[in-house]
């Protein structure tokens, strides 16, 4: 349910079941050269259509996946005219929601700042990984989860922690729901997100890498606010909901609404368990008698493979 204030200023709420899960949340972004937070005006309001998703998933609980989703595209327009679009998407999983910059002006546009919010009530509680400062082996996803409170700061666990991580997992109990929130459709054109350290009031906002993440041997002169040139289709910003922590696991919205496979011939990929020498030996195996070793292991074990860490 999205909706505008006396600012033009957007605004959603995610229900289940008539309850409402995600209180009213802010929408909006800003543009290196436009300013998409406020002043907005409807112009356009597709009608609801439905798409099946139809596909096979090689590992996981659910290996064959028939769905059907409810979409739905809006268009708006700020104070100077220029249009932002946002695809709406509903099943019985979750909802989620994406921005979309129409056009075909070669010339690359820069988000300053995405405004993207969750609002949990306050009596929520969540599962949250800290997400780390950069430093050697940091943000990696290797930290604990936490059972957490709206307005709790993340905890410096493994690393000093400037956020929370994606995925994050609350419990609603007034909505007698789970939810998980998460990202899907990064396809290279806009950053990996996570969420902001300061949860004041329940609010849980998209936060962009930070300035010093870089990846050893490769400089990015750029900067860490996503860039690309239009048009332009950001991430889906997925909410999947469900009566227990059960039902998230099962679900597959986020794959519902990534974009299909490009591998036309999938006989190859067959999943299986591994022997991996991380462990023992975090900075990799450095010499050919230690993978010996990690593949007479997965023999002996009965595992179809063994993995070669880079390190």
């Amino acid at each position: 349910m999205v909706s505008s204030g006396n600012d033009g200023s957007l605004s959603y709420q995610a229900l289940r079941r008539e309850k409402v899960v995600i209180q009213k949340s802010p929408l909006g972004l800003r543009r290196d050269d436009q300013d998409f937070e406020r002043g907005l005006t409807l112009t356009r309001a597709g009608s609801v259509h439905r798409r099946r998703q139809k596909y096979q998933l090689f590992a996981g609980v659910q290996p064959e996946v028939n769905h059907l989703l409810n979409y739905r595209h809006l268009v708006f327009r700020n104070a100077n005219g220029a249009p932002i679009e946002m695809d709406l998407a509903a099943s019985d999983e979750g909802v989620a929601f994406r921005y979309r910059f129409p056009g075909t002006n070669r010339t690359v546009r820069i988000i300053r700042s995405e405004q993207t919010g969750f609002t949990l009530p306050t009596n929520a509680r969540g599962w949250l990984q800290p997400f780390h400062a950069a430093g050697p082996y940091t943000p990696a996803y290797e930290d604990f989860y936490f059972h957490v409170a709206p307005d709790d700061p993340p905890p410096d666990s493994r690393a000093p922690a400037v956020g929370w991580a994606f995925p994050a997992l609350f419990h609603v109990s007034e909505a007698a729901t789970w939810v998980l929130l998460t990202e899907s459709g990064t396809d290279g054109s806009y950053c990996a997100c996570h969420l902001a350290p300061d949860s004041a009031g329940g609010v849980y906002r998209i936060a962009f890498p930070l300035a010093d993440e870089t990846t050893p041997g490769c400089t990015n002169r750029f900067g860490p606010d996503p860039r690309y040139s239009l048009p332009w289709t950001l991430p889906w910003r997925v909410i999947v909901m469900g009566k227990s922590a059960g039902d998230i696991a099962l679900e597959t919205l986020m794959t519902d609404l990534a974009p299909p496979s490009r591998i036309a011939d999938t006989s190859w990929i067959k999943p299986g368990r591994a022997s991996w020498a991380w462990w023992s030996h975090p900075d990799g195996p450095d010499t050919t008698n230690l993978f010996d070793e990690f593949t007479d292991l997965a023999a002996k074990m009965g595992w179809e493979y063994t993995l070669f860490d880079a390190g």
